[in-house]
């Protein structure tokens, strides 16, 4: 597995928990395939308020990627 890299991710605040946390696996997942890489590892780190947009928060995504074909923990 690679070293941890982070990703901000911006998420509605109008979501359940479990999918707030999908909502953040699927924009991972999304930026690493844009990337040529594969996430096998994601947790959401922490999230902020944005003022501009009391609708949405931003979260901090931690991810590690490793080898094609291994789940995502």
């Amino acid at each position: 597995m690679s070293d941890w890299k982070y990703l901000d991710v911006i998420v509605p605040v109008d979501l359940s928990a479990d999918d707030q946390q999908a909502w953040i696996r699927t924009k991972v997942v999304q930026h690493c395939v844009e990337n040529g890489e594969w996430p096998v590892r994601i947790v959401a780190k922490s999230s902020v308020s944005i003022p501009d947009s009391p609708d949405h928060q931003e979260w901090r995504a931690a991810y590690q990627t490793g080898e094609r074909g291994h789940g995502i923990l």
